[in-house]
């Protein structure tokens, strides 16, 4: 069935370990993938060619825009350990 319209649903995929003080959600719209993480703190998005994606950010949460398939590590400075994400 086809709907006319526009469509305001907000689809994400939502990530969350216990032992993490932030959330993840992951959207994709026409111009790529969005991250949004949901914490105040310095977070870092590293491509596979350690380049380092821009990002901003208020008081509530961090968002890295526009983002390709590929590989990304996430640093938050809080930890040692890095999150590898995988965007396809």
């Amino acid at each position: 069935a086809a709907k006319s319209g526009v469509d305001f649903e907000d689809k994400y995929l939502l990530w969350h370990n216990k032992t993490l003080p932030f959330q993840i959600y992951f959207r994709k719209n026409e111009k790529g993938f969005i991250i949004t993480i949901s914490s105040i703190g310095n977070f870092k998005l590293i491509t596979k060619t350690n380049e380092e994606v821009s990002s901003f950010s208020n008081k509530n949460k961090t968002v890295f825009a526009n983002l390709k398939e590929g590989n990304y590590t996430l640093i938050y400075e809080s930890f040692s350990e890095p999150i590898k994400i995988r965007l396809k």
